[in-house]
């Protein structure tokens, strides 16, 4: 899928997974939901464990995600603005 990175800025959320098998399962579930969403690898200054993975979309569908993550589920460790 391509995605349009124009938007990242203040407006992005990132709902943080752990895992990479766990991010690629939101992402399935949110583009399923067409939710627009892109997997990252999150910064290691948020958590010093190792390679940590999320998901990132608009934040303006914070709600309608979280729902869509919470029926799939998506364990969400937390979710970062």
């Amino acid at each position: 899928m391509i995605y349009d990175r124009s938007y990242r800025s203040a407006t992005v959320c990132t709902a943080v997974t752990g895992t990479m098998t766990m991010a690629l399962k939101a992402q399935r579930a949110l583009t399923k939901a067409a939710i627009p969403s892109n997997t990252v690898k999150v910064s290691k200054s948020v958590n010093n464990t190792g390679c940590i993975y999320g998901v990132e979309f608009d934040i303006s569908l914070l709600g309608k995600a979280r729902a869509v993550l919470d029926g799939a589920g998506v364990e969400v460790k937390e979710y970062l603005r």
